[in-house]
């Protein structure tokens, strides 16, 4: 019988990351093994540090009901924990400590191409837009793209923002 999480992964193999609406909510769900709880713990501890500091700041959990022109200004990153690779026709994820494995999506251009944006030095936005004119999209999709591609990735713990985010003007 296969686990809540290998279950959860075979599903994402299976069907493409949409492009999202632009009015969309995404409802980040953790579900977290013992491993991965007191890690994910420390994160939500330093927003909160850097919330009484004053910073702007959110949890993990609340990424998917911010607009579009808040999430455009991220810079995602992948942990340094985990090691991503392409392993076949599927990226897959493999936390370095615990050396669990997750599948994470198709291993389509797509993907691949809008994955190799998240190192820590574009925002969503430039990302969006480099993905569309590798694809022949127009910029609203690509950047939905992205921003699908990296709130799945935050929900499996394997992506986070490297910058804070900005308060709005």
């Amino acid at each position: 019988m296969a686990s809540g999480g290998e279950k959860k992964g075979r599903e994402m193999a299976e069907k493409r990351l949409p492009p999202a609406e632009k009015s969309r909510r995404h409802n980040l769900d953790f579900s977290l093994s013992r491993r991965a709880f007191f890690p994910a713990l420390l994160r939500e501890a330093w927003v909160l540090s850097g919330t009484l500091k004053g910073k702007p700041a959110f949890t993990f959990s609340e990424l998917g009901d911010l607009p579009d022109n808040q999430l455009a200004g991220l810079i995602p990153m992948i942990l340094p924990t985990v090691a991503v690779y392409i392993d076949g026709e599927r990226v897959v994820g493999r936390y370095k400590r615990t050396g669990t494995e997750i599948e994470l999506f198709p291993a389509e251009k797509e993907n691949v191409l809008a994955l190799n944006q998240f190192n820590g030095k574009a925002t969503l936005a430039t990302a969006g837009s480099r993905l569309a004119q590798q694809m022949g999209w127009d910029e609203a999709q690509g950047f939905a793209y992205v921003k699908d591609l990296f709130l799945s990735l935050v929900g499996h713990l394997v992506c986070v923002p490297r910058n804070p985010l900005e308060p709005e003007e």
